[in-house]
C-alpha cells in the first residue's frame, strides 16, 4: 500500500507526464503545472481516506490541466490554468438545469468530491 507521501508524488508525476506529452500548442505553462500541483495536492491532504478517489489527468487543448472524476451520471471536471481553478458538476446534459461552475478555490475542496459521491445535502 503507498504512503500518503508517495500518493501525492504519483499525482505531481502525472501532471507532468501528461502536460508533456502535449505539442507545443497545448502545453501548460510552468505556472499552470504548479498551480495544478498545489490545488491537487491540497485536495488530497483535505480528504479523508475513504473519500479521496484518483483523478483522470488530461490536458485542455487552451493549455490548462485538467481533473475529472465520474460516480455512474455524475461527473466533475476541475480545470487549472495560471490565473484560475474553477470546476463544473454535471449530472446530466441539460447545461441549465443539470450543470452548475464556480471557482474551486473557495470553501472547503473536499465539498466537490462529496458531492460527487452522493454525501452532500443539498442543491447540486
Amino acid at each position: 500500500m503507498k504512503t500518503s507521501d508517495e500518493e501525492v508524488a504519483d499525482l505531481i508525476a502525472e501532471i507532468t507526464r501528461t502536460v508533456n506529452s502535449c505539442d507545443d500548442r497545448e502545453r501548460a505553462s510552468a505556472a499552470t503545472i504548479k498551480r495544478a500541483g498545489e490545488w491537487i495536492v491540497r485536495l488530497f491532504r483535505e480528504c479523508d481516506t475513504g473519500l479521496w478517489v484518483t483523478p483522470h489527468v488530461g490536458p485542455d487543448p487552451g493549455g490548462e490541466v485538467t481533473f475529472e472524476w465520474w460516480n455512474g451520471t455524475k461527473k466533475l471536471d476541475v480545470f487549472v490554468s495560471d490565473s484560475a481553478v474553477e470546476y463544473i458538476k454535471s449530472w446530466g446534459t441539460n447545461v441549465t438545469s443539470e450543470m452548475k461552475g464556480g471557482d474551486a478555490t473557495q470553501g472547503s475542496h473536499t465539498e466537490l468530491l462529496r458531492w460527487l459521491r452522493g454525501e452532500e445535502t443539498g442543491t447540486p
